[in-house]
């Protein structure tokens, strides 16, 4: 939701770049433009979504993200939504998952380690990690309802 200071109700194109936790990539399937979003981008663990505007109505996007890494630990990532025209304003916010920060290598290893010997890769096929057991679809919660749009849009 853009917050309507100085009487702006709606913006130009808008950005929201959101850089994703440490091993997970966005769902092959999910570059698919839908209304707000224009143009949807992802390269080098950030996806860059282009929307038409914002305005004052609350926009949920969610992006299904698919697990194609083992990563214990995971620290936190951002997502920052902006103006296209006026970068200036705009609104960086951290984010992270409660389950994948307290993760450990144990959840993946097994306690005594074994199943991560040297030698043994932890990451299956490419049919298997991107369809298997970890790839259940992630999402990033209305994007926090899209940062409070542009959070008081400063």
């Amino acid at each position: 939701v853009l917050q309507g200071i100085d009487g702006v109700t709606e913006t130009g194109m808008a950005m929201v770049e959101v850089v994703l936790l440490s091993g997970f990539i966005l769902a092959p399937d999910a570059a698919a433009p839908v209304s707000p979003i224009m143009w949807v981008e992802s390269a080098n663990g950030v996806v860059s979504l282009y929307l038409n505007s914002l305005t004052l109505v609350e926009v949920c996007i969610s992006l299904p993200l698919v697990r194609r890494y083992k990563v214990a630990h995971t620290q936190d990532a951002t997502v920052h939504v902006y103006d296209y025209y006026e970068p200036g304003r705009g609104a960086i916010r951290a984010y992270n998952s409660k389950v994948m920060q307290a993760m450990d290598s144990c959840s993946f290893c097994g306690t005594d380690c074994s199943r991560c010997q040297v030698g043994i890769s932890m990451v299956g096929s490419p049919a298997t990690s991107l369809h298997g057991v970890c790839s259940a679809p992630y999402s990033l919660g209305c994007v926090f309802a899209v940062m409070t749009l542009l959070l008081a849009f400063t």
